[in-house]
Parts: C-alpha cells; sequence; structure tokens
C-alpha cells in the first residue's frame, strides 16, 4: 500500500467528518501546515476549514502511531 492510500485510510478512520492534506506529512511542523479539518458548509456550499490543531481530533503522534502500524 502507498504512503498516500495508507494516510487517507488512517484519516478516514479517525477524523469525523472532511479533510483535506495537502501532500504527505512526515513530522509533526509538516502536518500541521499541511492538515485543514473542514468545520462546515457555508452558504454558497463552500468549506470551511481550519488549520487550528484542537479541531483536528488527531494529533500528529496519534496519526504516526497508526501509519506505522500499517
Amino acid at each position: 500500500m502507498s504512503d498516500m492510500k495508507k494516510l487517507g485510510k488512517v484519516l478516514d478512520k479517525q477524523i469525523n467528518g472532511g479533510y483535506v492534506c495537502y501532500g504527505y506529512p512526515t513530522n509533526e511542523k509538516e502536518f500541521r501546515k499541511m492538515f485543514r479539518k473542514v468545520m462546515y458548509e457555508d452558504i454558497n456550499g463552500n468549506a470551511v476549514l481550519s488549520s487550528n490543531p484542537d479541531d483536528f481530533g488527531l494529533t500528529w503522534t496519534q496519526l504516526k502511531a497508526e501509519l506505522d502500524k500499517l
């Protein structure tokens, strides 16, 4: 399984709701830069994204541990 497929599998399992990940993070700094949580849709149907790690529902440590299991 490719790294991106592993990432998608873990995120789909761990994240309640939508998300966007712009690449494959290899450390916490990259994770915080690349990952966005979909908070809601605005009245025009556009996703409103959060870059606040408190909104993610997943830490880098948790994500890395799950990726290492695969």
